[in-house]
């Protein structure tokens, strides 16, 4: 049986995932008041985060299996806490590459395990929905951060965007580490159904 609460849970963590690229745009002409930047650091700035996602990409996965989805994913949504609160202290251009270095080894934590995790808390026909569901997370948060950024900058700056971001991110995590099964346990879902691999699922 596919456990959609859990699913949803999952969702809302891989959104403050995708949020980590969505805010910057909408933070960096304040930033740059505060933090003065060039073009090509702001475009230095910009692209950390993807930078970090290309190399750790390569290994990432593997990684995860071995410290557990669970564990990573937490871990992910801990870490991203200080990351985005970092550019409120930075004190300097070195300090905000900082902040997105963290970003980017969180949002990888993230967006790996989400997935498979998803693949464990669903089963029969709620798998390929759980995958479609995933397959939207990034548009989704862009589309949601062009809505709600504007006012909430127009009423309390881009120092805002960072503190919603770490109280929404410990918020899920909490009730991940409640609410998730822990590695090694079977859900429901995982105990009913044949095991499938996420190689299966993306080339089916």
């Amino acid at each position: 049986m596919t456990s959609w609460r859990r699913i949803g849970l999952l969702y809302a963590a891989g959104l403050l995932a995708a949020f980590q690229y969505a805010k910057v745009p909408a933070m960096l002409q304040g930033l740059v008041a505060v933090y003065p930047m060039g073009p090509l650091q702001q475009a230095a700035f910009l692209s950390v985060i993807g930078i970090v996602g290309a190399v750790a990409g390569t290994f990432s996965g593997a990684l995860c299996q071995a410290i557990g989805l669970r564990r990573t994913l937490l871990g992910g949504l801990a870490l991203a806490v200080p990351g985005t609160l970092l550019p409120l202290v930075a004190g300097g251009y070195p300090g905000l590459l900082a902040a997105r270095v963290v970003e980017g080894m969180a949002h990888m934590a993230i967006v790996v395990s989400v997935p498979t995790l998803m693949l464990a808390v669903s089963s029969g026909p709620g798998r390929p929905r759980a995958m479609a569901l995933w397959s939207s997370y990034f548009t989704v948060t862009f589309i949601v951060s062009a809505l709600v950024l504007p006012p909430l900058l127009g009423v309390a700056g881009w120092r805002a965007v960072p503190v919603v971001h770490a109280v929404l991110l410990g918020v899920v995590g909490l009730v991940c580490l409640r609410g998730l099964p822990a590695d090694g346990a079977a859900p429901p879902a995982a105990a009913s159904a044949p095991r499938l691999s996420l190689g299966r699922v993306w080339h089916a």
